[in-house]
């Protein structure tokens, strides 16, 4: 249900399960259309048992209301835990410790960026070998020497 009145900021709770209704005192007395899900709250969900211990290898789980019999294969949940957003601080000390400093950062790609220009150069020197392969001429001899080289050089590996 959407609260139409268009002097109200307030909007009505989306969850499914909040109750949709005219509240007339409550509108009188705040002068505007009041919904009655401004004033619901999503029910806390309780626990049904504590694990107790072990026996023979399993969970010993008792119930937190003694009359309540658990059925076997009743699910049990983890409750839930509220979480608590990052400070920006805490954020910044996040990224420099994953990312590093931004010399760092800039570092990094740089070094990514030369790596791909020494790919394509690698590709360009074996194109020239190959062509050098085709043509036994003396310039192709030395060429071919020199690309040999130029390729050991930058894998890392023996001319």
């Amino acid at each position: 249900m959407e609260n139409t009145d268009k002097r109200s900021s307030v909007k009505c709770n989306p969850h499914p399960d909040a109750p949709h209704g005219f509240m007339r005192d409550a509108s009188h007395s705040a002068g505007r259309y009041v919904c009655e899900c401004e004033s619901w709250e999503e029910p806390k969900q309780q626990p049904v048992g504590y694990v107790s211990g072990f026996y023979g290898g399993y969970c010993v789980i008792q119930p937190t209301d003694p009359s309540v019999v658990l059925p076997v294969g009743t699910a049990l949940y983890r409750a839930p835990t509220e979480w608590v957003g990052l400070t920006d601080e805490e954020k910044e000390k996040l990224v420099e410790a994953f990312y590093g400093t931004d010399i760092q950062r800039l570092e990094a790609v740089e070094l990514r960026r030369l790596h791909e220009v020494n790919q394509d150069l690698l590709k360009a020197l074996n194109t020239i070998l190959n062509i050098c392969l085709l043509d036994n001429g003396h310039w192709s001899k030395t060429i071919e020497r020199e690309a040999h080289e130029a390729i050991a050089k930058a894998t890392g590996e023996k001319a």
